[in-house]
């Protein structure tokens, strides 16, 4: 069976062609929102325009604040449960 796979596919064949190969594209879109803000900007529209360039710095900090901070989990234990938070927690935050 391995023979057959490396028949059916060289390393070298790919070598010097242009593709692009997307690794895990796609498998955090159900966790983590996109960067849409609405349906006509996109957070990447707004830090590449040059009109928003004074104020790239709270565009990232909006960012971090209504899309990244609520992906993470935190799981309660014992010892620290007012320290952590569950996911249901952070996203109602």
């Amino acid at each position: 069976m391995s023979n057959e796979l490396f028949k059916a596919f060289r390393a070298s064949e790919l070598h010097d062609k242009n593709i692009n190969f997307l690794i895990g594209s796609g498998a955090s879109a159900s966790f983590i929102p996109t960067l849409k803000i609405n349906d006509d900007f996109t957070y990447e529209d707004i830090l590449t325009d040059s009109d928003y360039s004074e104020i790239k710095d709270f565009i990232y900090y909006q960012y971090y604040k209504n899309i990244l901070r609520k992906s993470f989990c935190f799981f309660k234990r014992d010892d620290d449960a007012d320290l952590r938070k569950t996911r249901r927690e952070t996203l109602s935050a």
